[in-house]
C-alpha cells in the first residue's frame, strides 16, 4: 500500500512538473490539514475537547509542556487549521522550492524545510521564554504551521540567485532579493503584532536559509545529518575502514559473514578448510575505472541540463531530461 501510494505521489509530481520531494511536502501537509479537519469535525459531534489535536500536533512555548511533547518541533511544520494558513503557506513554498531547485537539489530542499521548521520553531520557543513581554501568554502559546520552513526555502532561493526575476500577479518583474528582504522587513516590524509568535518563527526560518547557502558555498552542508537519518534504510557504499563482509561456503550454499578475518569452505570428507577471499586484479580495476566513467558522463548529463533549464527555462526540457534532473 505505501509503495502504491509513493508511486501515485511521484507520478503526479512528475505530471505537474515538479520534483517527487516537492509532491511528498506538499501531499503531507495537504494530509495532515484534511485529516484534522476531519478528525475535528467528528470530535465535536462526539462531545471531545475541541483543541486535543491541536495540543497533539502544535508546538508549544512553555518548556515544561514542551518536555513532555517534544515531537511537536517536527509534527508543527505540517500543520494548519485554517484554509487560508496552508493556501498561502503552499503556493509561496511552490514558487520559491521550484526556484531553489535550479540550483540545487530535491535532497537540500527536503533538509532545508526540516532544517527551517526547527529553526523557526526553537527561536519562537526561545524569544517566549526570554522576553518578559510574553509572559502572560507564555503557558498557553502555541505555534503550527509551514511558514518558518517556507521562509527557509525563499531566503535560500533568493542569496542563491539574488537577480532572477519572477512576475507578480503575471504582470511585474521583479527581483526575488527584494521579495526575500520585505518579508523579512515585514517580519522584524512585526514582533510585537497579533502574530508575533509566527513572525519570530519566519525570522528563525529566515536565518537559516541564509546560513544554508552560506555555508554550502564553504563545502559545508548543514543538512547532511538529515541525509543519514532519513535515508537510512536506503543502499549505502561500504564506508572506509568498515571490516567487509566475508562469505562462507557450505556445500553449494553461501552464506555472507561479517564475523572472524576468514571463512571456511567444507571440503568433500565433511571438514572445513579455510577460504581466503580473492583480491583485487585487473578485471576490478577496469570495473572500477568503468563506473568512475559512467559516473563522469552522468555528471555532464546533469549539468548540460541544467544549462538548458537556465536558458530556455522548465518547459524547455524534455520528459527524459526532467526525470534525469529530478532523480539527481
Amino acid at each position: 500500500m505505501l509503495r502504491e501510494l509513493r508511486s501515485r505521489v511521484e507520478q503526479l509530481s512528475y505530471r505537474v512538473g515538479i520534483t517527487p520531494t516537492m509532491g511528498w511536502l506538499l501531499f503531507i501537509n495537504l494530509a495532515v490539514f484534511i485529516a484534522g479537519r476531519l478528525i475535528g469535525g467528528f470530535s465535536t459531534m462526539l462531545g471531545l475537547p475541541p483543541r486535543w489535536l491541536f495540543n497533539l500536533l502544535a508546538v508549544p512555548a512553555w518548556l515544561p509542556q514542551l518536555i513532555l511533547e517534544p515531537w511537536t518541533l517536527v509534527t508543527y511544520m505540517f500543520y494548519h487549521v485554517d484554509f487560508t494558513h496552508i493556501f498561502w503557506n503552499l503556493m509561496w513554498f511552490w514558487a520559491f522550492a521550484r526556484l531553489f531547485l535550479m540550483r540545487r537539489t530535491s535532497r537540500q530542499l527536503r533538509n532545508l524545510y526540516i532544517l527551517g521548521g526547527l529553526a523557526g520553531g526553537l527561536l519562537y520557543i526561545l524569544a517566549y521564554n526570554l522576553f518578559p513581554y510574553f509572559a502572560g501568554v507564555l503557558p498557553a502559546a502555541r505555534a503550527l504551521g509551514a511558514s518558518a520552513a517556507v521562509m527557509a526555502i525563499t531566503i535560500a532561493a533568493a542569496y542563491d540567485d539574488p537577480d532572477r526575476e519572477v512576475y507578480l500577479y503575471g504582470l511585474l518583474a521583479v527581483r526575488v532579493k527584494w521579495i526575500a528582504l520585505a518579508a523579512v522587513a515585514i517580519d522584524v516590524m512585526s514582533v510585537t503584532g497579533s502574530n508575533a509568535g509566527g513572525s519570530i518563527a519566519h525570522i528563525g526560518g529566515a536565518i537559516i536559509g541564509f546560513l544554508y547557502i552560506h555555508m554550502l558555498r564553504r563545502g559545508t552542508d548543514l543538512g547532511a545529518w538529515l541525509n543519514h537519518l532519513l535515508d537510512w534504510g536506503k543502499a549505502r557504499p561500504q564506508r572506509q575502514g568498515q571490516r567487509p563482509r566475508f562469505r562462507r561456503y557450505r556445500g553449494n550454499q553461501q552464506h555472507a559473514s561479517s564475523s572472524g578475518d576468514s571463512t571456511r569452505q567444507q571440503g568433500t570428507g565433511g571438514q572445513y578448510r579455510r577460504y581466503t577471499p580473492p583480491q583485487d586484479g585487473p578485471g576490478a580495476s577496469a570495473d572500477r575505472a568503468t563506473s568512475q566513467a559512467e559516473k563522469e558522463a552522468e555528471e555532464r548529463e546533469i549539468q548540460r541540463i541544467i544549462e538548458k533549464l537556465k536558458q530556455g527555462g522548465y518547459p524547455a526540457l524534455t520528459s527524459e531530461e526532467k526525470e534525469k534532473l529530478f532523480r539527481k
